[in-house]
């Protein structure tokens, strides 16, 4: 590692300083990425140099000490740099202020979430152009809430080289960029310097900036008792929140619905239960609770299955709701297609698109191992052990759900019933129609090419973001909000070019 032009002390009792550096370079928020790129530019320096520079007692006892793991240049994590070193020589704790910032940013969020950074931390360098031109890459430019940099409300984040479209990880590296702050394709991600300047001239351009998105200053002046209404949440967590820019307005408007001008709105749904519903028993828990036998360790066990049991049933009568609904509608003038099915592909080449997409739909649900079984309506029964669901496509993950419900209402098997079986027909019946979307959508091609038994898991792929509230006491609400970004499944079906060759006969028999 070579000393630049000038050198600045970190520690004045170090006599013989053999790095460039001062602490003026760095402003708040930013990103360890951004610091170490401006100490490698500074100090013609390598991953080497600054794990010998900055690295923990653990990197300083490794024999091997050329070859670095990617688990000690995670810049989210910071294992591999000592925070001690970092204050001592760089004049910057940027371990301790980087995880500072991401807890004051993320832990917001439901506790389940906080041991899961990383799938809130983007993996790939993102940046705003405005911020990048003097050097500046802030740690909120990375957290995947923040698509919009909280400096420059009029610049989106970048994610890929502007010339090249190349990704750039955030890890400490040598390879992933030609030099510090430049692409492997040449490109200048800063601005270069005018005759007679330095680049420490042009990093001191970013002092002074502030956040100014309204979001994120909202963000992080939510009130106590918003906090503590995002603590009894849950939402769709399993797609990537990168793909979903609105998610931090739909966290803003669960917990505050805005009224004002200046605020940004989406419009979305929200259904509410009664105030009371946490007390509310319904006929079949009243008759429980007036049993003599009632109470005690072993009524414990009880209580849970009649509780499974009641789940069941609802999840049940929601799921036989909808499938009468949709035979009345959406495919009314296809139910003799949908009955005569498998006569239709034993006499006929061509089979009719709507019936295979129901079909198809309920059979994935039901776990039906053949398609005549769906026509024949096989029921699946109850499994005798936990709790059930009815659609046993989603049963997982209702399952993790009731057990997040579970955790924030304590003794489900002694208090709210009714309002389990609110929450979870509203959530299941709001799985099964994204189910049918998304077979209407490839069911056209299976229809042409006589696919019966396709292997495909959509996962949940095109199901709107929702949060659901989770009431805890009297006086509280069950609440399910949904953003309604996708076409609902009557829209979808009308547009997934499904077709029938049977259009002019609908009362065949095959």
């Amino acid at each position: 590692m070579t000393s630049s032009h000038i050198i600045v002390l970190g520690d004045p009792s170090n006599h013989r300083p053999d790095y460039t550096w001062n602490p003026q370079w760095i402003f708040p928020c930013e990103s360890p990425w951004g610091i170490l790129e401006k100490f490698k530019l500074a100090n013609n320096a390598n991953v080497t140099d600054i794990f010998n520079t900055l690295g923990t007692e653990y990197v300083d006892s490794l024999k091997m000490r050329t070859s670095w793991s990617k688990k000690l240049r995670n810049l989210t994590t910071l294992e591999g740099f000592s925070d001690q070193k970092a204050h001592k020589i760089l004049g910057n704790s940027f371990v301790s202020n980087t995880k500072n910032i991401m807890t004051r940013m993320i832990s917001v969020l439901p506790h389940f979430l906080i041991g899961q950074n990383q799938k809130l931390i983007r993996e790939n360098v993102a940046f705003c152009g405005k911020c990048m031109q003097w050097g500046y890459h802030s740690v909120l430019h990375q957290i995947k809430l923040f698509h919009i940099c909280p400096f420059h409300p009029d610049q989106n984040l970048e994610t890929k080289c502007l010339d090249c479209s190349r990704e750039i990880p955030y890890v400490l590296s040598n390879t992933h960029t030609e030099s510090p702050f430049r692409c492997l394709c040449g490109k200048n991600m800063t601005n270069l310097p005018k005759h007679g300047e330095f680049y420490f001239d042009i990093w001191k351009k970013a002092k002074g900036l502030k956040i100014q998105l309204l979001e994120i200053k909202k963000w992080i002046s939510l009130t106590p008792e918003q906090l503590e209404r995002l603590e009894r949440i849950y939402f769709h967590r399993n797609d990537d929140l990168d793909n979903r820019p609105n998610t931090l307005l739909y966290f803003l408007q669960f917990v505050e619905p805005s009224t004002k001008e200046n605020w940004p709105t989406i419009q979305y749904n929200v259904m509410r239960s009664a105030s009371y519903i946490v007390t509310l028993h319904g006929e079949q828990e009243r008759k429980f609770l007036a049993n003599p036998e009632y109470g005690g360790f072993k009524s414990f066990f009880q209580r849970q299955h009649f509780v499974y049991q009641v789940l069941y049933n609802c999840s049940l009568q929601v799921f036989k709701s909808i499938d009468r609904h949709l035979r009345k509608t959406v495919f009314k003038d296809h139910c003799n297609c949908i009955r005569y099915f498998h006569k239709d592909v034993q006499n006929h080449e061509e089979v009719c698109a709507y019936a295979l997409t129901y079909i198809l739909w309920k059979q994935h649900i039901e776990q039906i191992n053949n398609y005549w079984d769906v026509v024949n309506r096989r029921r699946i029964g109850l499994r005798k052990m936990g709790v059930n669901f009815y659609s046993k496509q989603d049963s997982h993950y209702l399952n993790r759900i009731f057990e997040r419900w579970e955790r924030i209402q304590g003794d489900v098997a002694h208090t709210g019933w009714t309002t389990s079986c609110w929450i979870f027909t509203k959530l299941m019946a709001f799985l099964v129609l994204n189910h049918l979307k998304n077979w209407a959508e490839v069911v056209p091609e299976f229809a042409r090419k006589r696919i019966l038994d396709p292997v495909i898991s959509f996962d949940y792929k095109n199901l709107p973001f929702y949060i659901i509230f989770f009431p805890k006491v009297k006086g509280e609400s069950a609440e399910f909000h949904y953003w309604n970004n996708t076409v609902s499944y009557q829209t979808a079906l009308k547009q997934a070019n499904l077709t029938c060759p049977f259009v002019k006969a609908r009362s065949h028999k095959g």
